[in-house]
């Protein structure tokens, strides 16, 4: 071969490498697997987002003004009108995590297991930025000796501890510290341990600042990312929010602003689907799928009417439902009401599956979120699991997976002034499809027939529909250790 033929081949594979190293950082046109939202609000119930009219407290009726839930969403996303949580946060957030029943994870309200298997985790090993924003919660509870079986592994207020589970970077309240929520917010980090932000700031435009940022940074790269949003609203302490005269108050606990509180819940969530509609590398290659929930049921309301001006709990929250009557918040109650919660899918993109305001009436759960992900996500399923996707709903390139028919819930929140709610029978096991509702304690309710939506009248069936579902709901019961005879926190039934 003559020294000219060489030089050419040389001079060939030289350029080759080097056309390789300019475009091997390049972005690829399209990404196969989709963004992923998920929205979690603090605190507010199906009957008071999806249908109250208005909102009544202390003598005064303020109507309730919720234009993205009850119209761009409910016009353009896929509602399910039979979503359901824990009746409290950590529960709902642990259950959520992890996919699992909570008699196989849950230990202690305020903390989760640093040991858990995260979604948070699978979808970072699989190519995922991901990261968590707004209220944290599960920095460990202080209060209380962990009853964990891990507790040389319990590391409360460690700035490592939402790395551990999955998250490569964040934003979070309460990670550290605990302390005020809204304005005067200096309890909030970012994961190298610098302050968020400070008194002349709005926590929950902090996080919405920290999302669009996020998503600044990660639009249009060759990998997807995962932003789990824990919405800070409308979580009491209920305070003037911005842009009311009285604002910033930071030391009163009043119902009065509640209704405020949920509209700007709204407007936040309206952002988000902004982002989404606006930009356009959100809606290329397999897209961006949000995900709007809530940790549990409204509240059941504060409010200041002492001279000393201390908060007194009040039922005097009521969402009154036109033709049927007012209801109280139940959070923190295992009822209909403590555990009906509001959901949405909306996504954009070239894959929608629903038809824009297409209702989805079978029951789902927190607990189903997990599987529902990595369904989106196009992974394997890592760990074992206790939930169902409804990512076939939302996405065509998922195949059709069997509906829910039933969705069992485990409730032992492992927190003495929760557990002695409704004379010490507020810990129990439950099973719903929607439309009845069964517990382990035996109590049996129609949802639908009676709207018995506060479950004061238990009943025995004895033919037709009601005894069916009754016998199916009992045998799922009696399948599952019950709540209020599991005295230990912890059970890992998958090992």
């Amino acid at each position: 071969m003559s020294n000219n033929i060489i030089f050419l081949l040389f001079t060939v594979i030289v350029s080759l490498n080097d056309f390789r190293d300019s475009t091997a950082n390049q972005d690829p046109p399209s990404k196969s697997q989709p963004n992923i939202i998920i929205m979690l609000m603090d605190d507010l119930g199906y009957e008071t987002a999806i249908q109250g009219d208005t909102m009544k407290n202390i003598g005064r009726t303020v109507a309730l003004d919720l234009p993205i839930m009850r119209d761009s969403l409910s016009t353009k996303g896929l509602v399910f009108t039979k979503a359901f949580a824990s009746p409290v946060c950590t529960p709902s957030r642990v259950q959520m995590m992890t996919g699992q029943y909570l008699y196989r994870t849950y230990q202690q309200f305020g903390q989760i297991n640093w040991n858990s298997r995260t979604l948070a985790q699978n979808l970072s090993w699989n190519g995922y930025n991901t990261a968590v924003g707004g209220k944290w919660q599960l920095q460990g509870n202080t209060v209380f000796k962990s009853p964990s079986a891990f507790e040389e592994d319990y590391f409360p207020l460690n700035l490592e501890n939402p790395k551990r589970l999955g998250y490569q970077e964040y934003m979070l309240h309460a990670v550290l510290e605990n302390g005020q929520i809204y304005s005067n917010c200096s309890n909030y980090y970012f994961d190298d341990g610098t302050t968020a932000c400070d008194s002349a700031d709005f926590g929950p435009y902090v996080v919405l600042d920290y999302f669009k940022d996020f998503v600044d940074r990660h639009k249009g790269k060759n990998r997807p990312f995962f932003f789990d949003y824990r919405m800070l609203l409308p979580h009491d302490p209920f305070l003037p929010m911005p842009g009311d005269l009285r604002y910033p108050i930071d030391t009163l606990n009043d119902a009065w602003y509640l209704p405020d509180m949920i509209t700007l819940t709204d407007s936040i969530i309206g952002a988000v689907v902004q982002c989404m509609d606006s930009i356009p590398e959100l809606q290329e290659g397999a897209g961006t799928v949000l995900l709007v929930l809530s940790d549990n049921g409204s509240s059941r309301g504060w409010y200041t009417n002492n001279p000393k001006g201390n908060p007194v709990l009040s039922w005097a929250i009521l969402t009154k439902l036109n033709g049927i009557g007012e209801f109280n918040g139940d959070k923190s109650l295992s009822t209909y009401l403590g555990t009906h919660i509001p959901a949405f899918a909306y996504y954009v993109g070239p894959h929608k599956k629903y038809m824009d305001g297409e209702t989805f009436d079978k029951p789902i759960g927190l607990i189903d979120v997990y599987a529902t992900v990595m369904d989106l996500a196009k992974l394997e399923h890592l760990n074992k699991y206790d939930g169902v996707s409804f990512a076939d709903e939302i996405v065509d390139y998922v195949p059709d997976r069997p509906d829910r028919e039933m969705l069992f819930q485990y409730y032992n929140p492992f927190f003495d002034q929760l557990a002695n709610l409704r004379s010490g029978t507020n810990i129990n096991s439950f099973v719903t499809d929607g439309d009845y509702w069964l517990d382990s304690r035996g109590r049996f309710y129609d949802l639908v027939d009676s709207m018995d939506w506060n479950l004061l009248s238990p009943f025995t069936p004895t033919s037709g529909n009601a005894l069916t579902a009754f016998n199916t709901m009992d045998s799922i019961i009696q399948s599952h250790p019950k709540a209020e005879e599991f005295a230990k926190p912890l059970i890992n039934t998958y090992d």
